[in-house]
């Protein structure tokens, strides 16, 4: 057995675990991270970051300059619960 990694057309990443009679990595067993591109509402996303910056007071450049981490703090906010529960659900 062998672990690739490979990127499809799209430029997404993958991995696969290949067998002898595998020869092609997309024909591998495909072992990737849970679908954070088909499930994860992106709309709702753009929404609660949006909202997550005004509650940070993160408005111009200056306010994320004297904010030192409110930016990371913020984009984390938004997007650790969800990738969190996807992973919940493979369990």
């Amino acid at each position: 057995m062998k672990v690739e990694t490979w990127t499809d057309r799209k430029g997404v990443m993958h991995r696969s675990v290949l067998t002898k009679e595998t020869t092609k990595q997309s024909e591998g067993f495909l072992v990737d991270p849970p679908d954070v591109i088909h499930n994860i509402d992106w709309e709702q996303v753009k929404i609660d970051l949006h909202n997550e910056l005004v509650k940070r007071g993160l408005f111009e450049r200056q306010d994320v300059i004297r904010g030192q981490n409110q930016l990371s703090s913020a984009i984390l906010a938004v997007l650790r619960k969800r990738v969190k529960r996807l992973y919940n659900r493979e369990d």
